[in-house]
């Protein structure tokens, strides 16, 4: 391959659907401006103010990403991932967390990114939108090659 070819590659896709749960709307409402802000790709944002219209946006709309705000509690977030990993058309998203500081600690497999919210400029949370996205599709990438090289041992050694 070239690297003029590689060049050519935009940096973004074109179109990013993202959905904003947390119960500070006036906050999520400022995030959701500065998402919008971003020139570069077009980005459809919806928010949610608890965590069950969360999950109904979720299964509805299926955004390419969720930034979940850090005011939920740990067990509605916990709760969250659990119902998003049982569906299977929604269990790919990538699921981030703004935060307000750094000193509370949020513990689940499922979180992809974190994100402070103090000085946090659009093309910066757009570009850690892109990066989960990118993060998600090569994590899943390695899992399905992971098991296709497994079952080829499998067999080989039958």
């Amino acid at each position: 391959m070239k690297i003029s070819a590689l060049s050519n590659k935009p940096l973004y896709p074109s179109s990013i659907s993202v959905l904003l749960i947390g119960k500070n709307a006036p906050a999520l409402d400022a995030i959701k401006d500065k998402l919008r802000k971003h020139t570069g790709v077009s980005i459809v944002a919806d928010m949610a103010t608890n965590i069950k219209d969360g999950m109904l946006k979720a299964f509805s709309l299926k955004p390419n990403c969720i930034i979940l705000d850090d005011d939920l509690d740990n067990e509605e977030i916990n709760r969250f991932t659990q119902e998003m990993d049982k569906d299977e058309s929604v269990s790919e998203t990538p699921i981030s967390i703004l935060k307000t500081s750094n000193y509370r600690q949020i513990v689940n497999s499922r979180i992809q990114d974190f994100m402070l919210k103090e000085g946090i400029t659009s093309d910066q949370l757009v570009r850690g939108v892109v990066n989960m996205m990118k993060y998600k599709k090569t994590n899943l990438y390695l899992y399905k090659t992971y098991k296709k090289g497994k079952t080829r041992i499998s067999k080989l050694f039958k």
